[in-house]
Order: C-alpha cells, then sequence, then structure tokens
C-alpha cells in the first residue's frame, strides 16, 4: 500500500473510532460499526446508500460447531480492523483503499480456546438494486448503478458454503441458472446478497455432499499449504457505474494479478473474436487433417477441435501419436492456416484403464474415495458371496467400488437385502483377491455417473492432470480447451475450490495466456480463465428442435449477457443431409444475438452440399461481425419459426438479406466506406502483365486474380483525395491458405512516399528495402486479412510482397480501403432480469376460449367484477390467444369468490395445436396467484384445471410480458 493511502486510511480510523470505521475510495463508502456489522455502502457518485438494510449485513461472521457466530465488536488496531467474536476468536483483516475498489484480507487469527473455526463467510450483504444480478460473477446492478463483489484468490469461493442450506429463496422474477452453492450474488426480496467464504482445510472434515452422508475430507497437505487455513482469505467490493462494470473488473483483475487471457491479444471478455465459429471432428489425424483444415477455414472459423484424441484420461497420451508427432502432423499444419487446434478434456476424471487408475498404490495414491466403514462378516474369495458392512449407509446408495485390504471390488445395493452389498467383480483395477477377515477396513470409492467408465481422482490427481494439461499446451501447441465435468472436482470432497485449483493451477504453469477456453459450467473463479461457453453439447441438426431452443434462449443466454460473458450457441450438428436452407436458419440465429457457434462434424464431408454451406457460415459470420443488422431485424430473425437468406454483393461488405416468411429483401451493409469502390482512384503495380482493375471489382473468384510482378513487387493506390482511413482488407490465393513473405504496407500523402507510415511490416530480411520487420507471416483467409489502422490520414496507399511459400508470383484478389470499424453489437435481450420495468397485460387485447363452461371472454375483460365458471366436473382448460408468438415473464390468476381448484397447470402454444408444459402448480392457492414464467415464442397460454373442478371461478387471467 502507498505511504499516502495508509495515512489516510489510519487518520480516517483515528476519525471514526467512537462510532466504527468509514472506509473511502473515489466512487465507494463503506462504514462499519462497532458491532462489526456493515451499516452502508454508499455510492458517491449517485449519492445513494445501496444497503439493504432490513437485514444484518456482515463483513464476516464465523461457522464454528455447525453454528454462525456473528461479530461483537470491531476495533481499529495498525490499519487492521480487529473483528471480535464470542470464545475471544479475534480476526484481524486488512483493508486497502483503491481507485475503485476496497479489498478486505484476513491477515491473523487469535483463537485462544482452539475452537474449531470451519469456515469464515464475507457477508452476507444485503444490496437494495433490484434489476438484474450477474450471480455468477457476484455483481449486481440497474440501469444506472453498480455493486459486486470479486474474490481475490482461489480458496476464496464466490458463493454460499457447500454442505450448508441457504436461507435466501429466490426471487420469483430472476431466472438463477445455478444453486446459490456456486453463485456470489443471488436475488432476494428487495435486491440481492453478495457473499463469499473459505473453508479451513488444515483438519478432516466430513460433508454431506453429492448424495453422500459423510463424505470425509482429508487434510489439505503441505503441496496446498496456502490453501489450508482461512488466513489470506480476500475479497474486493466496487461501485461504478452500470457501463463501467467491466472496466472496474478488469482493473481489479490486472490489480490483483488474477487470470486474464487474452484472444488475438484483447482480454477475451472484449473480444470479438472469442465467441466464434469453431468446427468439432471426433478426431483429427494425418489423413484427415488437411481436409478438416480446409472446411474450418472456409468456413471463417478460428480453429478445429478434436472432441478426444486421447487415448485415456489421466494420462493424456495422444491415440496412436507421440506429442511431438501430434505437434508436427495436426497443430503446425493447422498454424499455416492460421488456425489454432483445441481438444476436449474432462476435471479430474481417470479412465479405468489408465496407469493412474491401477494397482493399489495408485488407487490409494491417486484415487478419491468417499468414507469407510468395516467388514461385518467374514469374506472368503467366492464370487458370488454379498458382503455385509458394519455402516452400510453411504455404501448402500448406489454401485460403487470399494477398498477392501488391498482388494478392489464392484460392488452393487442387494435391493431385497438393504443394507447388503451384491459383489459384482473382484480384484478389479489390477488388483489382487484374497480373503478378507471381519473387521477389516473398507473404503467407498464413488462410481461414475456417466458413461466415460472412470475414476475420480483425488486433489493430488488433479495437480498432475493440470501439468499434463498445461505441457500440452506449452509443449504440443494446443491452444484451445473444453474443460468438461468440472463438477467432477466434488468427488475429491473440497467442493469449488477443487475445481478453481485444477483450472488454476493449469493456468499458471501455461506460457501462452492467449488462448481459447470454456468449461461445463462458470464459477466466480473461472469466470476469469475461460473465454466463453457453449450453451449445450447438442448434436441435433442446424434447425433444432423447439424445446431445446427455448430452453437455452431462455436460461442460457441471459444468464452470459448479465453476467457479462461472451455467448456461444452450442454444439450444432453438420449432417450428410444437413440443408442450404436449415444453414441460413442457424446463421440468421448466430446474428440475431451475436453469438458463435462450434459446429460439429456428423456426416460433413459426405454433404454433396458442403461448401456451399461452408460459404453461407462464413458470410453469416462475416456479417454479424460487419454489425450490419439493426435491433428490428435481429428480433425479428431470433423468432424460432422465421425464415431467412443472406447472399452476397460486395464481399465483406453489403448482401442481400430476405425475410423468406414475409417474401421480403433488402440490402444489408457495413457502415465502412470503401473508398476503392469511388471514381478516380487510380491503381498501378511495379508490373505490367497483371490487369489491376481485378483488386476493385468486388468479387474474391480465385479464377480471376492479378499478379503484381515476381518476387520483391509493389501495387500503389491513389484515392484522388485525402481520407481517414481505418483499415485495409486484402483477399489473395486464400484457398490453400498461401503464406506471403515480404509484406509491408504503407500510407502517405504524397507519391513518393517520403515519411511514409507502415501499419504492416513482416519483412524480416528487408528483400523490398523498406526496412527489416517485426511483424509475424500470416495465411491468407477466406474472409480475407484485415489491416487495422490507427485512424491515420492518407492519400496513397503501397502494397510490397515478395512471393508466398506456393509461388514466386504476388497474386491479388480484392483490396479494400475502408474508413471505420463496426460497432460492438449490444446484446439481443428478448428476455432480461428487468423486474422494475413497466410490463404489459398481453392477455387484454387477445381472444379467450375454453373446452367448458359459458362466458370464457370474461377473463380478460379488465374486470374483477365478472367471472368464467367452470359448469363440469372433467378435467377443464380455458385459454387466451394473444394473436402472436410473444415471450412472457408472468402469469396472474384471479379467482373468483368460490373456492380455489387443488392444482393447475399451465401450457403454452405456438400453433394451438402442439401444447407444451410450462408449470405444475399444488394448492392451496393464493387468491391472486401470480407465476413466474420464461416463455418465448408462444402465441397461446391455457390454464388446465384437474377433475372435480365444477363451480371454480376466474375473474382475470393476465399474461404479462
Amino acid at each position: 500500500m502507498k505511504k499516502s493511502t495508509i495515512l489516510f486510511l489510519s487518520l480516517l480510523f483515528l476519525a471514526n473510532n467512537i462510532f466504527g470505521q468509514t472506509l473511502e475510495t473515489q466512487e465507494l463508502s463503506i462504514k462499519i460499526e462497532k458491532n462489526g456489522q456493515i451499516s452502508s455502502i454508499f455510492n458517491k457518485d449517485k449519492g445513494k446508500n445501496l444497503l439493504l438494510t432490513d437485514q444484518p449485513n456482515y463483513l464476516i461472521r464465523l461457522r464454528v460447531d455447525s453454528n454462525w457466530l456473528e461479530p461483537s465488536s470491531l476495533e481499529e488496531s495498525n490499519q487492521k480492523l480487529a473483528i471480535y467474536f464470542e470464545n475471544d476468536i479475534k480476526i484481524s483483516v486488512k483493508p486497502e483503499l483503491n481507485g475503485n475498489y476496497i479489498s478486505f484480507e484476513i491477515v491473523e487469527i487469535d483463537n485462544p480456546e482452539n475452537m474449531d473455526i470451519e469456515l469464515v463467510q464475507w457477508g452476507p450483504i444485503g444490496i437494495a438494486i433490484k434489476h438484474t444480478v450477474g450471480e455468477t460473477l457476484g455483481v449486481v446492478y440497474d440501469d444506472e448503478i453498480a455493486l459486486g463483489l470479486l474474490t481475490l484468490n482461489i480458496k476464496t469461493i464466490g458463493a454460499w458454503p457447500m454442505g450448508i442450506e441457504s436461507p435466501y429463496p429466490s426471487e420469483k422474477w430472476q431466472a438463477t441458472r445455478f444453486e446459490h452453492e456456486y453463485c456470489a450474488a443471488w436475488p432476494i426480496k428487495g435486491g440481492a446478497i453478495i457473499s463469499a467464504y473459505c473453508r479451513d482445510y488444515s483438519k478432516e472434515r466430513i460433508f454431506s455432499q453429492i448424495g453422500y452422508k459423510n463424505f470425509i475430507v482429508q487434510p489439505l497437505s503441505d503441496n496446498f499449504a496456502n490453501d489450508r487455513t482461512l488466513i489470506g482469505s480476500k475479497i474486493a467490493i466496487y461501485s461504478c457505474k452500470r457501463e463501467a462494470i467491466l472496466d472496474n473488473v478488469e482493473e481489479i483483475v490486472v490489480a490483483e494479478n488474477l487470470p486474464r487471457p487474452t484472444t488475438n491479444g484483447e482480454w477475451n471478455k472484449r473480444s470479438g473474436d472469442t465467441a466464434t465459429i469453431y468446427f468439432i471432428t471426433n478426431s483429427i489425424n494425418i489423413f484427415n487433417v488437411n481436409k478438416v483444415i480446409d472446411a474450418a477455414s472456409r468456413m471463417g472459423g478460428k480453429s478445429i477441435y478434436s472432441e478426444y484424441p486421447f487415448l485415456s484420461m489421466g494420462e493424456f497420451k495422444f491415440l496412436g501419436a507421440s506429442d511431438s508427432f501430434y505437434r508436427k502432423n495436426i497443430i503446425e499444419k493447422a498454424g499455416k492456416r492460421d488456425l489454432t487446434v483445441g481438444t476436449h478434456m474432462i476435471s479430474n476424471f481417470v479412465s479405468r484403464h489408465d496407469k493412474n487408475a491401477r494397482g493399489i498404490g495408485n488407487i490409494r495414491e491417486k484415487m478419491s474415495y468417499v468414507t469407510s466403514t468395516r467388514l461385518k462378516n467374514n469374506l472368503g474369495i467366492g464370487i458370488g458371496k454379498n458382503i455385509e458392512l458394519e455402516n452400510p449407509e453411504d455404501f448402500s446408495n448406489s454401485e460403487g467400488f470399494l477398498l477392501v485390504d488391498n482388494e478392489m471390488i464392484h460392488f452393487i445395493p442387494d435391493a431385497n437385502k438393504p443394507g447388503t452389498l451384491r459383489i459384482k467383480r473382484r480384484g478389479i483395477q489390477r488388483t489382487l483377491t484374497a480373503c478378507h477377515k471381519a473387521g477389516a477396513e473398507v473404503k467407498l470409492y464413488p462410481y461414475e455417473w456417466s458413461c466415460y467408465k472412470i475414476m475420480w481422482g483425488n486433489i493430488k490427481m488433479n495437480q498432475a492432470i493440470s501439468r499434463r494439461m498445461a505441457d500440452i499446451f506449452n509443449n504440443v501447441g494446443i491452444q484451445q480447451m473444453s474443460w468438461d465435468g468440472l463438477e467432477g472436482g466434488w468427488h475429491t470432497g473440497y467442493g469449488a475450490y477443487a475445481e478453481n485449483k485444477l483450472v488454476s493451477d493449469w493456468y499458471n504453469s501455461i506460457d501462452n495466456k492467449e488462448y481459447r477456453a470454456d468449461g461445463s459450467r462458470l464459477t466466480h473463479f473461472t469466470w476469469h480463465t475461460f473465454g466463453y461457453v457453449n450453451w449445450g453439447e447438442t448434436h441435433m441438426p442446424f434447425r433444432i428442435n423447439e424445446p431445446d431452443y427455448r430452453y437455452r434462449v431462455e436460461t442460457n443466454y441471459p444468464y452470459y449477457v448479465r453476467n457479462f460473458f461472451p455467448q456461444m450457441f452450442g454444439w450444432c450438428g453438420f449432417y450428410s443431409n444437413t440443408t442450404l436452407e436449415e444453414t441460413h436458419w442457424l446463421g440468421s440465429k448466430l446474428a440475431a444475438y451475436n453469438v458463435g457457434a462450434a459446429i460439429r462434424d456428423i456426416g460433413v464431408f459426405a454433404n454433396p452440399r458442403k461448401d456451399k454451406i461452408f460459404d453461407i457460415i462464413r458470410e453469416w459470420t462475416i456479417a454479424k461481425k460487419e454489425n450490419v443488422f439493426d435491433i428490428q431485424t435481429r428480433t425479428e430473425m431470433a423468432e424460432f419459426d422465421s425464415e431467412w437468406e443472406l447472399t452476397n454483393i460486395e464481399p465483406g461488405l453489403s448482401w442481400n438479406l430476405v425475410n423468406k416468411n414475409a417474401k421480403t429483401s433488402k440490402i444489408v451493409q457495413s457502415a465502412s466506406i470503401n473508398y476503392m469502390s469511388e471514381a478516380g482512384v487510380e491503381i498501378t503495380s511495379s508490373s505490367s502483365q497483371g490487369n489491376l482493375s481485378i483488386v476493385a471489382d468486388k468479387s474474391i473468384n480465385q479464377n480471376n486474380l492479378t499478379n503484381i510482378g515476381k518476387g520483391s513487387s509493389w501495387i500503389a493506390i491513389n484515392l484522388g483525395k485525402l481520407v481517414e482511413i481505418n483499415r485495409i482488407r486484402i483477399w489473395r490465393d486464400f484457398e490453400k491458405g498461401a503464406r506471403y513473405k515480404g509484406v509491408v504496407i504503407e500510407l502517405a500523402d504524397n507519391p513518393e512516399f517520403s515519411d511514409p507510415v507502415q501499419i504492416f511490416n513482416n519483412d524480416k530480411n528487408n528483400i523490398n528495402g523498406r526496412g527489416v520487420g517485426t511483424d509475424c507471416e500470416y495465411a491468407e483467409k477466406w474472409t480475407g486479412t484485415i489491416f487495422d489502422v490507427d485512424s491515420q490520414k492518407a492519400q496513397f496507399i503501397r502494397i510490397w510482397s515478395a512471393g508466398s511459400n506456393l509461388s514466386s508470383n504476388n497474386l491479388i484478389s480484392e483490396i479494400q480501403i475502408l474508413s471505420s470499424k463496426p460497432a460492438d453489437q449490444e446484446p439481443l435481450l428478448l428476455i432480461d432480469n428487468n423486474n422494475s420495468a413497466t410490463s404489459k397485460n398481453l392477455a387484454l387485447t387477445g381472444m379467450a376460449n375454453s373446452s367448458y363452461g359459458l362466458n370464457a371472454t370474461r377473463i380478460n375483460d379488465n374486470s374483477l367484477q365478472t367471472f368464467w365458471t367452470c359448469d363440469s366436473d372433467e378435467q377443464t382448460w380455458i385459454e387466451v390467444d394473444i394473436g402472436k408468438p410473444e415471450e412472457m415473464k408472468k402469469i396472474v390468476i384471479n379467482w373468483g369468490l368460490s373456492k380455489r381448484p387443488a392444482s393447475i397447470k399451465i401450457q403454452s402454444s405456438s400453433d394451438g395445436k402442439q401444447y407444451f408444459e410450462e408449470t405444475t402448480l399444488k394448492g392451496p392457492l393464493d387468491p391472486q396467484t401470480e407465476i413466474a414464467v420464461k416463455i418465448f415464442n408462444r402465441r397461446y397460454i391455457r390454464v388446465v384445471l384437474p377433475q372435480g373442478s365444477k363451480g371454480i371461478s376466474i375473474a382475470e387471467l393476465e399474461i404479462h410480458n
């Protein structure tokens, strides 16, 4: 801490010692009273206390002997906050005042009675902002203001403590994606709470988790010394304007040395290339690598991704290849086309045929076990004999493995004899079948819940897996990875800490932080390490079925948006019968939501239309990146049943967009001006061989290229006037990914190019005499190569080249000199989390109908004095047709004065023929029953009453957007 900050903090403490402590930064003021509770979190810019004051708010509290201990008093001492609890426990917390945040770190613990402090919780702190909750990032915000919490190391978990039931129910308006034990922020009545915790792992602990009541968690060893105790647990609290959330988070990330991976040199939370197209194939090998590379390149993808190239999990050896062979024949070949290679890995899964999971030494040292008991009876060598245990509780839950002495046994619970295990196989994992006496120790090893036939690595095995995956990045050259099955970390017993540790060890061990990675889910910590998360591993065709689409749009997409995370559309299956129409459908949805997708090979190369499909994917991707679709068009394209078609007019700049439902079309185009298309442009070159007009003919046909000469050659462009240039895009011979040497691009305001501005130079040997360049060679791309310019004014452009890896000729297809860059697109929030906005009752303009009973129209006549009454004891429904598909967030049923039904079902439909069940409610029902829903693209809402509902009446049925 800077001396001035320390002095200021000290004076601040002294000034407030009577009434408590007030900590202040540029935008934030936090006041902690003498009883240890927070009384104010004040945003200075808005002059507003953001604290929810109808509940106690703690900086910290403790969990001791399964009970919460609240602070009793607070004192300032030596620039620390001394917080006192029962039994003379004192926790010393060091605050630091930074530019836009305040950090708090536990630096000392006095525990004279040696109480078992299981954990410390930061918070819970109530926040009086009731708009949007970024539950994973730990931020609460409305249209103007935000307050957030960040944990600053992996042992401080941004969530509700594992194994302790949260007392905070989620508000109905907020569609949280995970349970509270995964969330740093949580919506509650009146606002939200933020909290984190750190658990003491210096001694053995027993938790109820992942289906086991007595999961024994061993103390962390010396290898994890920094994470064993509560000392060092650290958080940051910040407040800022809504639009500055990412800026503030990045400031904390940089200052506190949290993970900050990049994509194309830019923090991957901001880079437009983080969430984009990539191509998945089941495995990449020397026989198919070239066509896989060509496919990925043609569709405009950034990477090729081998779904699972390993012989086993644990060692992660490549199938039929050494690391060096894989690098040379896969990684380097892809790299020559500027494509990275990715792969799939699955947390602490260890294949049962992997050497790490075989042999008694490896099992005891590397595999995770749950609990232990003892044999109740002698166990001979006979295979069919049952096993009886002294305490069979956790063993009887499900199929599993047990270790008796030095033998591993596969068992299943005996359904006819509770508490008895039936042997399925003995001597597994290369252990020896033997006789065992009553009283022998028996350890339970969890069974796989998947199809992978695995065992679960323990916390030490996690480290080995992390090191191996880092080695694959550093030495093999993989630059993309999906961390699947991260929840498997909970099978170590250490919960979210094990997940954090697995990913953190890998991140800290890789040399190059320029990568693309995702995981099976986000946690507060992996929000930093992952660049995107795919919406789901669907292998369905491009035009996915509607329930799946609704689930992902309504649950996943808003979740990523409100947590400021790049969005993806999932794994989309490319089949041998995939059509052009299906591809346009997918492209329109990617453009509508401004997201990427994984294109998964399920018959790609047997599809006779594959090249056209690749081209369609590429054009939608480029158009999306050029931000050519306005918000109204994006909203229309997002409708599930909408059909569109996009064809290119001018490469990378304009397209014809056809709305096939409405049978209309329009031109959509980039805001950029291409000066090559304007009158008065003059083009010259160092050779008279080629037709230079080709480079401005608005075509990238590879059969129509101009040659500007052999060896060191140049092409020069006179725009006829001085203009501001923001980027230059060039297409050359891209089908084979030619790599040109000696590329130099210069801008000038005079034809002699005296004192030019060089925007690119990869001429490492100064072949052209324009100076030695430091830029890298690159592969020509179907999307063209973009050279960013820092807003330079110029009239003259000269492009040098000295041949490629394919030829000494210098071929060019098209050149664009562009005036601007595309603007960033805002997320399309058809569904948001704003419960403060005024909603509209869609039912008022709809048509009502019912299966039984007269006067159905009374349920949407905007009067509580008129009723529809059910006149049958059969199952009955009443519905409203709102006229067109809409999104719906809330349904309100105002019952009549008579009795209410024992239960109801809510159904929805887009066509009045096929209905989907949204929810079931059981009584007793309130006179005004409010039902929070997330319904997208539906026209009909139906309330279904059960048998025996005769005489029940409804005054009004409200359907709110």
